[in-house]
């Protein structure tokens, strides 16, 4: 297997002719592409630990947020969206501060650049 510009190709036989910056012994191991977790609660608390160590451990560069009709956005003012979150606290935790969000396009804006998996959005039925 090797990567080159960020693609993935695969080499059978004799791969002795082929050049590499960096190798890996992946003998007695699995490689796979990211894992997408398409039922996750994350969608807050991941903004209060970017890292997301758990998830990334286990493979996952994608979750999939605002599942089961629980969505942090849209909301027509931000005393609305925080007492929503208030209400879903149970669920799906707190951010690390209060909502300043309003739109959709607002609230994965502070996913960008910031969190070390990709983000995926359902809107549920929540605010709607």
């Amino acid at each position: 297997m090797g990567v080159q510009d960020e693609k993935v190709s695969l080499h059978r036989g004799d791969v002795g002719h082929l050049e590499a910056a960096r190798t890996i012994d992946a003998l007695g191991k699995v490689v796979c592409p990211g894992f997408v977790d398409l039922h996750s609660h994350a969608g807050l608390t991941i903004l209060g630990d970017p890292h997301h160590d758990p998830k990334v451990r286990q493979g996952v560069t994608t979750e999939l947020i605002g599942i089961d009709g629980i969505s942090h956005a849209p909301f027509k003012t931000v005393d609305e969206t925080n007492r929503y979150i208030w209400l879903d606290s149970g669920l799906n935790g707190y951010p690390p501060e209060p909502a300043n969000w309003l739109t959709v396009a607002d609230f994965l804006g502070k996913f960008d650049n910031t969190v070390a998996i990709n983000i995926a959005y359902i809107l549920g039925n929540s605010p709607v």
